[in-house]
């Protein structure tokens, strides 16, 4: 049998016949699911795009059960995540820019959560920043009405500046900035 990784091709069967559509033989007792394989490749996509640095490799399919591959999986994920809660300070942040119409408020608009949201964003990318943080950070949203369009609204702009932080219309544009393939 091949070694099955993440993105190689599932011929597995020694007859030159493609697997059964519905499970991989990838060892003399173990068979995983296809729904099970796709779960994995998606994590390990996941992994990818939110830790870039710390790539998700690949795992040697053959040494320990499915269930314990998708835990170390998750795990290294889970140990490259930041918690984050925004405090007080972002709510009044939230309630000074709401006040003063700044965006994604306006005068005529008073929309306390995109300012909040918008708030915490920037508190997350400060205390990044301040933990020497090198990779890029993207606000991504498609709310062009409320901050503008890319690069955004004047203030939107110099506020994301602050904090070297860009700000992209779409994920697919973002994934792009991350990767830096724009």
């Amino acid at each position: 049998l091949k070694q099955l990784q993440f993105g190689s091709p599932f011929h597995l069967r020694q007859d030159g016949k493609p697997p059964s559509p519905r499970a991989v033989q990838v060892g003399p007792i173990q068979t995983i699911k296809w729904g099970q394989l796709r779960a994995s490749n998606s994590l390990a996509r996941i992994g990818r795009l939110v830790v870039p640095e710390r790539r998700a490799g690949d795992l040697d399919w053959l040494d320990t059960t499915f269930s314990e591959r998708v835990a170390g999986v998750m795990d290294r994920l889970v140990s490259a995540v930041i918690f984050f809660q925004g405090g007080v300070k972002c709510i009044g942040r939230a309630r000074d820019r709401l006040w003063a119409g700044l965006p994604p408020a306006s005068k005529s608009k008073q929309e306390f959560k995109d300012c909040e949201i918008f708030e915490e964003f920037l508190e997350l990318a400060r205390a990044l920043r301040a933990d020497k943080f090198g990779q890029p950070i993207v606000f991504v949203t498609s709310n062009s009405k409320d901050y503008g369009s890319p690069p955004g609204h004047p203030q939107i702009e110099t506020d994301l500046a602050e904090c070297a932080a860009t700000y992209a219309g779409n994920l697919a544009w973002a994934r792009a900035v991350v990767t830096g393939s724009c």
